[in-house]
């Protein structure tokens, strides 16, 4: 299921549209919540798809560039 939360959540970065500033939800980077979807943890690897889905809506090559680094660092 964890691939399935990822590839979801690249697919909703995919989609948004860029931004200019460096990707964060509350104190948090897009890289650090990228990480949080292998949690063993279900709450927060759900919290990390929302939150990942709403830095997307403003920085998506950004929180695409988290999502690559992340599934890279687990393969």
């Amino acid at each position: 299921m964890r691939p399935f939360r990822l590839a979801a959540a690249s697919f909703v970065a995919a989609l948004a549209a860029c931004g200019d500033a460096a990707p964060r939800a509350p104190e948090r980077t897009a890289a650090a919540w990228a990480l949080d979807l292998e949690s063993p943890s279900y709450e927060q690897s759900e919290a990390a798809v929302k939150a990942l889905a709403g830095l997307a809506v403003e920085h998506g090559p950004e929180v695409t560039d988290a999502l690559v680094a992340a599934l890279s660092r687990t393969q």
